[in-house]
């Protein structure tokens, strides 16, 4: 059959998982999954913070823009976390945790949360 070249190639070339990891050079794709990389590779498919040097995933931008291009450290004054939804209560900027069992998505924050909802970002097992 053939392989799957977007797959890890470590684990004697039986591990099932998505390549994300490689040379820091960018020259070749990626070749290994979190589990199978070496102290010397790099995550090549995740966008990174736009300020030269730093590896971190971006999480802020311009709102209207929509696209983050900045860590935390980094952000511009204005700029505001983009990459994670907030809160459905009107102007409540805290990051959801709670929704409607079975309902999928986190849409409201502990404050404003439905008498009905449940943390469906933390499961409890």
């Amino acid at each position: 059959g053939t392989v799957d070249q977007r797959l890890c190639v470590g684990g004697d070339g039986a591990c099932p998982k998505r390549a994300h990891y490689g040379d820091p050079s960018g020259l070749e794709a990626p070749m290994f999954c979190a589990t199978h990389k070496g102290k010397h590779h790099v995550n090549l498919k995740s966008r990174r913070c736009e300020t030269e040097g730093c590896e971190r995933q971006p999480s802020f931008g311009d709102v209207a823009e929509g696209t983050p291009r900045f860590c935390r450290e980094h952000r511009r004054e204005g700029d505001a976390n983009v990459r994670h939804a907030r809160c459905e209560a009107a102007s409540c900027p805290k990051i959801p945790a709670f929704g409607v069992l079975g309902g999928g998505a986190a849409r409201f924050c502990a404050s404003h949360k439905p008498v009905d909802a449940v943390n469906v970002r933390r499961s409890r097992s």
